[in-house]
């Protein structure tokens, strides 16, 4: 190497050390490189960072987002001091990273980060609560602007039939996409009670936790299926077509249908009783085709109960490859 071309490199050096961007652009072309390197090598791996969670190409995309908006700026900065000139002010770069920061990010493919709420849990409230924050691509924001979906989950489980009603529903999932981005909340009734499953007393959950877990249940349960933005909503409606399209975007699509047999519209509900006699479709429409040989527990119908019901041989056919 020259004489000149070490000066060169020493000038290049102290410039880029006075500018404030050489710390975030230097630590996101590091992350960059190096979860690169890592997906290469491991997979796309679920990273946690205390109650925040997400997968080494969710990183990848976030710092590939961070190097596009900082690198340029650094570069050009750094360039003007080299050569003597005067460079633009602070916000100037700021407002710069901004833009470009937005730019990358609306270029970007979709990615996820999660965050689990560990903060409810007491012997008087227990939840499981997680909020994924998605960044659609540009894509999936042109094929579908706009979606909302709420899913419903029957509180009962197949433990705690001695102490929960069965009739009792609670908000499982809501699904919220705007273009680009969306949230989905996810609250885990039954799991946050999980740490107690049995029928023992000493096995059930705290009976504080448990009251006001059912007392908001049953506030919420209906409050979310009155917004009409369930499949149950819509099956109450009589809006098949809207029915299935909505419990085929559910996780998992072949859950439970969570409505009392009454609250079903009969036409509907007779031709599902008329399915439900065939003993060859009960395994398959019904959640839980042995309710009766357990006390407190009740039939629950599946969505595949109504897809045969109403002789909807497409949709049926798509439920049963559901895994």
């Amino acid at each position: 190497m020259t004489t000149d071309s070490k000066t060169q490199l020493l000038e290049w050096r102290t410039a880029a050390q006075r500018s404030f961007l050489r710390w975030p652009a230097g630590i996101a072309l590091a992350v960059v490189i190096v979860t690169a390197a890592n997906l290469s090598w491991s997979g796309d791996t679920g990273l946690s960072i205390g109650p925040i969670r997400l997968h080494l190409s969710d990183a990848l995309c976030i710092f590939s987002c961070v190097l596009v908006a900082t690198w340029p700026i650094w570069y050009v900065v750094t360039s003007r001091a080299v050569r003597s000139l005067p460079g633009p002010t602070v916000w100037r770069q700021l407002s710069a990273c901004a833009g470009l920061f937005v730019l990358a990010l609306l270029a970007a493919p979709r990615f996820t980060v999660d965050y689990r709420d560990y903060d409810s849990w007491s012997d008087t409230d227990r939840r499981d609560f997680t909020t994924t924050w998605v960044k659609r691509s540009l894509l999936e924001t042109m094929q579908e602007p706009r979606f909302r979906l709420d899913e419903l989950a029957w509180m009962q489980s197949n433990f705690s039939a001695s102490y929960i009603p069965a009739q009792v529903y609670c908000p499982r999932r809501s699904t919220r996409f705007v273009p680009f981005f969306g949230v989905v909340r996810d609250d885990y009734v039954a799991n946050a009670l999980a740490s107690g499953i049995g029928d023992e007393p000493g096995r059930q959950p705290p009976a504080a936790a448990l009251s006001n877990a059912i007392a908001r249940c049953k506030r919420e349960g209906p409050q979310m299926l009155a917004a009409g933005d369930t499949k149950e909503a819509a099956l109450m409606k009589g809006d098949v077509d809207r029915f299935f399209s909505l419990a085929m975007r559910e996780s998992p699509p072949d859950g439970s249908v969570v409505l009392e047999d009454a609250m079903i519209p009969k036409p509907i509900m007779d031709r599902i009783e008329a399915v439900l006699k065939d003993d060859a479709n009960r395994f398959d429409a019904l959640e839980n085709a042995n309710a009766s040989d357990f006390p407190g527990q009740v039939r629950r119908l599946r969505p595949l109960a109504v897809a045969l019901a109403l002789g909807r041989s497409g949709d049926a056919e798509r439920l049963r490859k559901q895994p």
